[in-house]
């Protein structure tokens, strides 16, 4: 086993830590200060989202299960473009994003049906639901349509990038999202490690395996700090250095830095 590639795995999985953290002291900073809106009842909820697939990705990494990294990867890329992008749409693309899940709506109606005369629901939780459900259901996609927006996730990551002025989130697009594909659609590209293992039902953790497994650390990683550049920005939070620890902190750094 190349120790140098297995130390490599080591320190991503420490700023995945990090950048955890980071993302709960942003939280914890902005949740007292802005008085919400759906907008940034998604925004904070992507916020949680993301740092519980962050926990995920470590329980996957200490079983070597590459490909479901990746997958989860491009699932995070997927919740941190739309996070941002949802800041700044038009309220018709909110409308469609809360109304996208048919099958959850039924349930939510359900839901305040049930809960009507009982036990009052947080403030919070409250007004993103009567937001979900005032809208007529014309404005769904079809049921063919498998997208909840006009616009493409490059789109949406180019539209969120020129309001906020920022290049960022283009660019995780073009180094993550595609590369998901194979590992998110079980192509043949993704099986290959698998069939290696027919004989032994292991899959060998060989050092291109580790290779493999750091590379996609790094792509979460990179998602992670992307969403965390965008929330220092955006909520103003002054938060440069913490950032730039988390990005530098090796194999050799124990426990967290983040105060």
């Amino acid at each position: 086993m190349d120790q140098d590639i297995a130390k490599r795995a080591r320190a991503h999985l420490i700023r995945l830590e990090l950048f955890r953290e980071l993302l709960a002291r942003m939280y914890r900073e902005s949740i007292v200060q802005y008085e919400f809106s759906v907008r940034l009842a998604l925004l904070f909820g992507s916020v949680l989202k993301v740092r519980q697939a962050g926990l995920s990705v470590k329980v996957l990494a200490e079983q070597m299960c590459v490909e479901e990294i990746v997958t989860i990867g491009r699932t995070i890329v997927e919740v941190v473009v739309n996070a941002a992008y949802l800041q700044y749409a038009e309220d018709i693309e909110i409308d469609r994003y809360l109304q996208f899940d048919k099958e959850f709506i039924s349930r939510q109606n359900e839901f305040l049906q049930l809960q009507s005369g009982t036990r009052p629901v947080p403030g919070i939780v409250q007004k993103l639901k009567a937001n979900a459900l005032r809208v007529s259901m014309k404005i769904m996609p079809k049921d063919d349509d498998p997208r909840w927006s006009t616009q493409s996730i490059a789109q949406r990551a180019a539209f969120a990038d020129k309001v906020s002025e920022s290049p960022i989130m283009a660019l995780l697009v073009k180094t993550l999202h595609a590369r998901g594909h194979s590992a998110s659609h079980g192509t043949f590209q993704s099986m290959t490690p698998f069939i290696s293992a027919l004989e032994t039902m292991v899959v060998a953790e060989t050092d291109d395996r580790f290779d493999e497994l750091a590379e996609a650390l790094f792509g979460v990683n990179l998602s992670l700090m992307t969403l965390c550049l965008y929330l220092n920005n955006f909520l103003n939070l002054d938060l440069d250095e913490a950032i730039h620890h988390a990005a530098r902190a090796s194999a050799d750094d124990r426990g967290s830095h983040i105060h």
